[in-house]
């Protein structure tokens, strides 16, 4: 069986399609209920596959903004002590796989390699400035978009306008240039401007989703 986003889970429907008792069904569902797949009534027992409404989406972009904002000038500080190669190779990896999700009409696999690439991306930018606390605090915040930054690409995938991914496709090198030229506040503005947009973007995208 293949479910979508907000739809209700019938335990009983799912052992007897599957000819196997409930128990087995309840315990894998509890399962994803704990990775964040499955969302839980707990006072009527229900239990709905993952979705994200637009309040929770631009709180976890809002936070990103703050993290990943100060990340970026933190590193253009210190470019010369942070891997810029890796980072360069991440940012065009990224611009090409979002224009390659132009012309090939957005594939499951072109969507995983495209929130990988952008978690990998952000997640150097973090762990580059070697601030133990923000890494902390960053991972937590992590571990909570996991499941979220692929519902957002879902969002991005129904934007009947391809400029708006062109556009996106190049703002993790622009991220990377200013960083790489030492300049903190450019490299700020890049990081803040690039989560406003995809903020902006999937919040609007998300009512066709």
């Amino acid at each position: 069986a293949r479910f979508v986003p907000g739809e209700r889970l019938n335990i009983s429907a799912i052992a007897e399609e599957l000819g196997i008792s409930v128990t087995p069904i309840r315990n894998a569902v509890k399962k994803l209920v704990e990775g964040g797949l499955v969302e839980e009534d707990e006072q009527n027992k229900l239990y709905y596959v993952f979705n994200i409404s637009a309040q929770l989406l631009e709180s976890i972009f809002d936070a990103r903004k703050m993290f990943e904002g100060s990340a970026a000038a933190i590193c253009a500080q210190r470019y010369m002590l942070i891997n810029l190669r890796a980072l360069k190779y991440m940012a065009e990896e990224f611009q090409t796989q979002w224009l390659n999700s132009i012309d090939r009409k957005c594939t499951p696999e072109n969507k995983e390699k495209r929130a990988a690439i952008d978690q990998e991306f952000h997640n150097l930018l973090i762990h580059s400035t070697e601030n133990a606390y923000m890494i902390r605090y960053y991972e937590e915040l992590r571990r909570a978009q996991t499941h979220s930054l692929l519902r957002a690409m879902d969002f991005w995938d129904q934007d009947p306008n391809p400029d708006n991914r062109r556009i996106l496709a190049g703002q993790h090198l622009a991220i990377y240039h200013a960083v790489a030229s030492g300049l903190p506040d450019l490299a700020r503005k890049a990081a803040e401007d690039h989560i406003e947009f995809c903020k902006a973007r999937c919040i609007i995208n998300r009512r066709y989703g």
